[in-house]
């Protein structure tokens, strides 16, 4: 009853700063740097349920990060559709190619599984690189679109508006959704069953789980939410272009940010975030971008350690403090009963 008032007790403060987060900053900068936290917190949440809890390790995430992106921004210019709703379509459209390349790309495993995630992004890359059209819509191939302007900028129901605190409350409101829904799966009985794929898929299939459905739909509700912050990060950047939301850097970033964090947890991959995000500030900040991928390199390193001194992931960090913190006032009380004898 004690955790569980001052777990309240924590979320409520949490809540509080993050509400108020803007108005104490009141910096542009900052606001912008909480932005791209949150959104790679969200990202890494949406990998985490295909990578985390189902243990489908995928390298190309970021190919539904496009087709969000690129979905909602070709409705928007050529059919009005406001990218509140575009995000969804895309979203859906997201979630349908998952399916169709989940359906043979679940029978391998393992690092087979993710080399081909990152074929299927290479080639989609490539494919809207060369071309200039979609299904006759000009994309402008390799320059990418500039999202028109709807009312003056300033057009909340196409998400477009001059300051960038209304983003900010978006994308957390976004993660915090993404967080809820994490939860969930993992305490219900699919969550139950992607666990067991993950530990070992075939015991699974032997105990009578239909492994490739529950893969499906796994990958389903990862693409899906994948794809809606593809269409806030062009929305945010009121730009679209392959290179970005269809190149293998935020594949991997994504995926990266997790497994940092801890993979299958829920706070996993927020942690992840909180600390890589603002270290690639930092690493621009020293070499002014005169280092390409300098970021990358950084996060392997830290993935690199992570794995070998806390394979679970920073989250795990916290378990073994408050074990070592247990343990001392354990021994302590001994120690005190012992004296009084």
């Amino acid at each position: 009853m004690k955790f569980k008032k001052s777990r309240g007790i924590i979320l409520l403060i949490v809540a509080l700063l993050l509400i108020t987060f803007p108005m104490m900053v009141r910096n542009d900068y900052y606001i912008q740097t909480a932005i791209m936290i949150a959104f790679y917190a969200y990202m890494a949440s949406c990998w985490n349920i295909l990578g985390g809890l189902a243990g489908q390790i995928s390298f190309g995430h970021s190919l539904y990060a496009g087709i969000g992106a690129y979905a909602s921004t070709l409705l928007f210019i050529y059919t009005g559709v406001t990218p509140w709703i575009g995000m969804l379509l895309g979203g859906a459209l997201a979630g349908l190619i998952a399916v169709l390349i989940g359906m043979p790309t679940f029978r391998l495993q393992g690092t087979y599984y993710t080399l081909s995630t990152i074929a299927f992004l290479t080639v989609v890359r490539i494919l809207v690189l060369a071309n200039s059209t979609i299904f006759g819509l000009d994309t402008r191939g390799a320059q990418g679109m500039i999202i028109p302007m709807a009312g003056g900028g300033n057009s909340p129901a196409n998400m477009q508006f001059l300051t960038k605190t209304p983003f900010y409350y978006i994308i957390i409101i976004m993660t915090a959704v993404v967080a809820g829904i994490t939860f969930y799966l993992k305490n219900s009985k699919t969550g139950y069953y992607f666990a067991a794929i993950k530990t070992n898929q075939d015991a699974a299939s032997a105990l009578g789980v239909n492994v490739n459905r529950y893969k499906l739909i796994c990958a389903f509700i990862s693409a899906f939410l994948t794809a809606l912050g593809g269409t806030f990060y062009a929305q945010l950047a009121m730009y679209v272009d392959p290179s970005t939301l269809l190149g293998n850097e935020m594949g991997q970033q994504i995926g990266i940010i997790a497994i940092v964090g801890g993979r299958g947890t829920i706070l996993g991959p927020i942690i992840g975030s909180l600390v890589l995000v603002p270290l690639q500030e930092i690493g621009r900040a020293i070499f002014g971008g005169e280092v390409q991928g300098f970021h990358l390199v950084l996060y392997g390193l830290i993935m690199m350690i992570i794995v070998l001194f806390l394979p679970d992931g920073l989250v795990s960090l916290f378990r073994k403090i408050k074990k070592w913190n247990k343990t001392r006032k354990a021994n302590a009380n001994r120690l005190g009963a012992g004296s009084e004898q």
